[in-house]
């Protein structure tokens, strides 16, 4: 997302911090859209998560933890939605022989 410089998902506090340039959006325009479990056992797991994640429209940032095998995004308003986010990582899933559901808590 343009004017956005960096950001940070943290699964263990549930928050996700995001730096933004001077005009970049503002707080009411971006917000967290959810948790994906995802069966990741190695980096490059994590890293195509990742990678198919952040190229959909709308995605501000992606953390994909290989040790609790949850994936927290955050999200522009009106980006894609969890079951959106979800069709993407089946497709890879399928082809890579992995799992992919929505978390049990899905914050919105």
């Amino acid at each position: 997302m343009e004017g956005v410089i960096g950001v940070d998902a943290n699964l263990e506090t549930q928050k996700v911090t995001v730096a933004v340039a001077e005009g970049g959006p503002s707080p009411d325009e971006m917000l967290v859209a959810g948790r994906v479990d995802v069966q990741m056992v190695c980096g490059g797991c994590s890293g195509a998560v990742t990678r198919i994640l952040n190229k959909m429209e709308g995605v501000i940032g992606v953390d994909a933890n290989l040790e609790t095998q949850k994936v927290t995004v955050a999200v522009a308003e009106g980006g894609p939605s969890p079951d959106e986010m979800l069709v993407a990582l089946k497709k890879w899933g399928e082809n890579a022989n992995k799992t992919v559901e929505l978390a049990a808590e899905v914050e919105e």
